[in-house]
């Protein structure tokens, strides 16, 4: 696409040591449809070689700008940095080790112009090693003005019913947004934060929308890698983590805080902040080893032969735990998914459950519709055993929050 009125797309990619999967990222955002683009590269202070390949990539396109910052700051720096340095009324994210569809930015730009939009928005592709899985919005396709916005997409903003449905996907690089709305929401975000960076941007924002537009065309490819912030080390500081949990909820809490006369999104955005802190509870919940049971799954007692279901990271993260502490006698991990996920060598498939001495299964599925058919599959085939998941009324109480580190 081209034409003689198209505006300027500033498209931002903070990158640090993203060598292995910078070439196709910049790859596949010089050959979009749409042309009229400035493509600007913070190298956040590499070290594995990525300064190099932006510096190649700038010699061959006028487009590109790099910025080379000194010192590694974060990524939120390392995105103020490049909004400060963008020149186009519109502003898009990738980051640096991820790609996107060739007609991205067209179909966005169309969306937002065609509709006199600030905020257009698309699906995902969720990369994962052995398979691709299309994610699409929780929040219906369609277009939506001031008043459709605070009564169909604010009630769901951030979690539909459960713990957890997602609603808007909080990510900066699935979007396409006017710099008026997206300059301040971007430049007022901590540059401490370390985790939820997009959500501390993404959710206060769209309070501020007179119209958004929502596409469930998946457009964008989100890597899914062993690097997720989920996989902490358990050798990481509980009170270094604890902080910046709690730095993240009380500084967006407070930024709902001014908007509510807006909507009242403090529930939600608890519900969002214990999502992400759940499945690290075995390093920010205070005492979590001296409890009687095995936190969230209230009826897993210490000492139970656990089989752990779900093998994502969280499940992972679970299994490490009671194999390394003996807390419970891990029995297995089981994945539908199992003859394909790499380097985790005791996952077994569901049908072997069959052959399985146990006393309970830990359900470690974060999301609410998944957890809820699982358990209730489990307990179909079994029910003599002690089929856990859990819920949000067990997790959301005083004496959770409190030692979790968010009160």
């Amino acid at each position: 696409m081209n034409s003689d009125n198209s505006s300027k797309i500033s498209i931002i990619i903070p990158i640090y040591n993203v060598a292995a999967y910078l070439s196709k990222c910049i790859i596949s955002v010089v050959g979009q449809t749409y042309k009229d683009l400035e493509i600007i590269l913070v190298d956040d202070a590499s070290t594995d070689g990525s300064s190099d390949i932006c510096d190649d990539f700038a010699a061959l396109d006028k487009r590109i700008r790099v910025i080379h910052k000194e010192k590694n700051e974060g990524l939120v720096a390392a995105r103020k940095t490049g909004i400060c340095e963008a020149s186009g009324d519109l502003i898009g994210y990738v980051d640096g080790d991820d790609w996107i569809e060739p007609d991205m930015y067209e179909v966005l730009y169309e969306l937002l112009i065609d509709n006199e939009a600030d905020m257009s928005v698309c699906s995902r592709y969720n990369d994962f090693p052995w398979e691709t899985v299309k994610s699409i919005q929780g929040i219906s396709g369609g277009v939506y003005d001031l008043d459709s916005i605070r009564k169909e997409i604010l009630p769901k903003l951030i979690v539909r019913e459960g713990f957890f449905e997602w609603g808007l996907s909080p990510a900066l690089w699935d979007k396409l947004y006017r710099r008026e709305v997206i300059e301040p929401a971007q430049m007022g975000v901590e540059d401490a934060l370390m985790m939820g960076e997009d959500a501390a941007v993404i959710f206060p924002l769209v309070l501020t929308l007179n119209k958004m537009v929502v596409s469930h065309r998946c457009l964008y490819h989100y890597r899914q890698s062993d690097s997720s912030m989920v996989k902490i080390s358990a050798n990481d500081c509980k009170d270094n983590e604890r902080r910046r949990f709690k730095a993240l909820y009380q500084s967006v809490k407070k930024k709902f805080e001014k908007l509510a006369d807006i909507y009242d999104m403090s529930d939600q955005w608890l519900k969002y902040v214990l999502f992400l802190m759940i499945p690290r509870s075995d390093v920010l919940y205070d005492g979590f080893d001296k409890l009687d049971y095995l936190f969230p799954f209230y009826d897993i007692k210490r000492g139970d032969r656990v089989v752990v279901y779900c093998a994502g990271l969280y499940g992972q993260r679970l299994f490490d735990f009671l194999k390394r502490t003996g807390f419970c006698k891990p029995v297995a991990m089981v994945d539908r998914d199992a003859g394909k996920i790499k380097g985790v060598k005791q996952v077994v498939s569901p049908k072997e459950l069959e052959n399985l001495e146990f006393d309970s299964i830990a359900v470690a599925s974060s999301f609410d519709k998944t957890r809820t058919a699982i358990v209730q599959d489990l307990k179909n085939r079994f029910p003599k055993k002690n089929i856990c998941g859990f819920d949000y009324e067990h997790i959301n109480n005083r004496m959770t929050l409190e030692a979790l580190g968010i009160l």
